[in-house]
This record gives C-alpha cells, structure tokens and sequence, in this order.
C-alpha cells in the first residue's frame, strides 16, 4: 500500500471524532481562547491544558459505552433510572436554546462583517438558523464530515503560522506585562466562561455517544473498536492543541498592547481578522473570513442536530410507546429551538461576548451532572463488563475531575453570591 493510499484511509477512517472537533472547535477557540490570551497572556494556557485533562475520562467513557457494547449514553442513562433522563430532557431543552443562539448569532455577525451589511445580525441569525434546520432536514452527514475535516486543517494551519511568525516579534511585551488579577469574581467569571466549552461543553459527550453508533449503523466498512477510539482521540487532542494556540494567538498579537476586543460582534470579527491578516497578509482576509465563517456554520449545524437527536431519543427511552413518533419528536424540538434561538439572540443583540460568557459558564455549572452521570455508567458492570471499563488510572482521573468540576463551580457561586450581597 502506497503512500497517498494510506493518508486516505486514515482520513476516511475520521468520523465521530471530526464532528466533535466542529462542535467544540468554533466559539470556544475562536473568541473565547482568543480573548484569554488577549487579556490574561500564557497564563490561561494552562487552564485550557488543565480543563482538558479534567473533562477527556468523561468525553472517553461516553465513546468506550458505545464501541464496546454498541449501546449509547443515553441507555447507559436509562438503566440508572427513568427519572435522570428526565432530568437530562429538562437541562438540555434550556441548555440548547442558549447554546445554538450563541454559535448561530456569533455565525450572523461574521457574515454581516464579510458582506459590509449595515442590516442587523438578528436577521441574518434567523436566516442562518433557518439554513442549517434545511441542511438538517436534508441529512447531508457525509457532506458535512468531509466538509469539517477541510476547515479544520485550514484554521490550525493558519493560526499555527501566525503564531510562529508573532513570537519573536512581541514575546518581549509579553513578558514584562503585568498580569490582571485572576483570583477575583472578574476573573474567575471569565476563568469559568473559559472552561465551560473547552475542548467542548461536556453534554456533547452524549452526541459523540450518538454520532458513533449512527457511523456504526449507516457506514458501509464500520471501524473496528480500536479506530473508533483512535478516531475520537485524535478529534479531542486536536481540539486540545488548538485551543492553546488560539490562546497563544491572543497574547502575542494583543495581551499588552493597549488593545482590546470589542463585545460587538461584527467589530471583534473584524480584529479577529486583522490577527491573522496583518502577519499573514492582506490576501488571506478572505479566505480566513470563509474559514471563520465555516467553522462556525458547521458548529450551528451540528449543534442544531445533535440537541433534537438527543432529546427525542431521551424521550422515547424514557416511554419506549414513543419511539414511532422519532422523528415528529425530533422536529418539534428543532421547530422549538428554532423559536428561543430567535428570542435569546434578540434579547443579547449589541452584546456578543456577554451572550457567549453566559452560555459557557453554564455549560460549566452543569458539568458536574454530566461528569458523575458518566461516571456511574461506565463503572456500573451491568452496562458495560468489568473487563471492558477504563484502566483504575482513568478512573482516578474521573473521581479527581468530578471533585474539581463541582469545588470550582461552588467557589464561583460562593464568591459571586457573597460580592452581590455587599454591592
């Protein structure tokens, strides 16, 4: 077997993993890993380390469920009690709307910057949100993975070389800045925003779980166990990686120089590109524009996929009578979340950063339900053989980041409750 032959079936071989990197890697890393570096410098590179390590067992035990025993989370979920599904349809309904609003409206406002529009991104959210529910509808799941895989290397590609070619230039300034203060609700606030969709929100660990079973059942040469685990690795270190030079990215181009990103997001979108043009050229401002714009799209569309998919699933586990009314299921949810998309984005219009801090640090005050959700699973013998659960090291790992998830979560309430109350 040749060279270009084997880069080509371990390029067909990604799947899952790629659709996780689409979900995970658009506003987390973009805007968020981006504005880290720009505010705080390499500090924050590792928290991004640390919160990877943290969520990766619960991200592993989601996939190892599902190519060992071809079940999904959301089995292992019902068979500890009808009552948690419940609880998870309740979370994810909420959860959902504030996140799809978030990556659809963040989508809006890099289009209205691109075409020079003057109109509201509201509209052009709404637009975006209606586009993707089509391409949803269409079931382009192939389309969408290669489509992902491309972006993807263009984006790492690109930022990796500003990177490089910025540190000799500004490592200097980097290093005799004072650093802000991170242990004050500002920064915690921000250390939480960071961390609650780095590498990715930890109820997409549910949608690999799916994702996985559905490349199982509709791909003509299913991966062996091994590949899919592979496949998912690589989508998660990549994410990891990535996340670190966008942080990187933040503080060689910005952290000490005076400047500042803007909460509009057209003007970010536009400092955005000016990091990558001004060391890249001015050529590449179109193509990073598209890049950016695809990212983000690919994050609206997956995500605009996968909280219908699985909040219908949940519901027909939770009453198997259910199961027949799948996809009426799924399209009132999509139709649903089509509805508080429109509300939430409206409602955060002149305020993109602030809608994407608030979407984050809940996706981090919620973590903790998912971590010892998955936890249980994976170590309950009844789902998934004692032979076949993670390594004692890897659950160590978990039993370490539950209790981290949940100290951190209570340390922000505690400090957020007792500075409201002395205002």
């Amino acid at each position: 077997m040749n060279l270009f032959q084997r880069i080509f079936n371990f390029g067909r071989m990604l799947g899952p993993g790629m659709l996780f990197a689409a979900a995970a890697m658009g506003a987390s890393h973009l805007i968020q890993s981006t504005r880290a570096g720009a505010t705080y410098g390499f500090i924050m590179i590792f928290a991004v380390l640390l919160i990877s390590l943290i969520k990766y067992p619960f991200f592993e035990y989601s996939q190892r469920l599902t190519v060992i025993t071809n079940k999904t989370l959301l089995q292992g979920y019902a068979h500890l009690g009808r009552w948690i599904l419940f609880a998870y349809i309740i979370i994810t309904a909420c959860v959902a709307c504030i996140t799809v609003a978030t990556v659809s409206f963040i989508t809006a406002n890099i289009f209205t910057y691109m075409i020079g529009a003057t109109m509201s991104p509201l509209v052009f959210s709404i637009a975006i949100i209606s586009i993707c529910a089509s391409i949803v509808f269409i079931g382009h799941y192939i389309w969408l993975e290669r489509t992902v895989k491309v972006i993807l290397v263009l984006l790492a590609l690109s930022t990796i070389t500003v990177v490089v070619l910025a540190f000799p230039h500004n490592v200097a300034r980097v290093a005799t800045t004072p650093r802000p203060d991170l242990w004050n609700l500002a920064g915690l606030s921000f250390l939480l925003a960071l961390m609650g969709w780095i590498p990715a929100p930890l109820e997409v660990s549910v949608w690999v779980s799916l994702w996985t079973k559905r490349r199982f059942r509709v791909s003509t040469q299913p991966p062996t166990p091994k590949e899919a685990m592979l496949d998912f690795n690589i989508g998660y270190l990549l994410n990891a990686a990535l996340a670190v030079f966008f942080v990187a990215l933040g503080t060689l181009v910005m952290f000490g120089s005076g400047e500042n990103f803007s909460d509009s997001g057209v003007k970010f979108t536009e400092q955005l590109v000016n990091l990558y043009s001004s060391h890249i050229g001015l050529w590449s401002e179109p193509i990073l524009e598209i890049a950016m714009l695809t990212t983000m799209f690919s994050t609206t569309i997956v995500c605009l996929d996968a909280y219908p998919r699985a909040i219908s699933t949940a519901t027909y586990l939770a009453y198997p009578t259910m199961k027949k009314y799948y996809p009426l299921l799924y399209w009132y949810s999509v139709l649903i979340l089509f509805f508080g998309c429109i509300i939430l984005s409206g409602y955060f219009v002149k305020n993109m950063t602030r809608l994407l801090d608030f979407a984050t640090t809940v996706a981090f005050l919620i973590a903790p339900v998912y971590a010892l959700l998955n936890y249980k699973v994976i170590t309950n013998s009844e789902i998934i053989p004692k032979e076949h659960q993670p390594s004692r090291a890897l659950l160590i790992l978990g039993r370490f980041g539950i209790a981290f998830l949940i100290g951190v979560s209570v340390l922000f309430l505690t400090t957020w409750i007792g500075t409201f109350h002395h205002m």
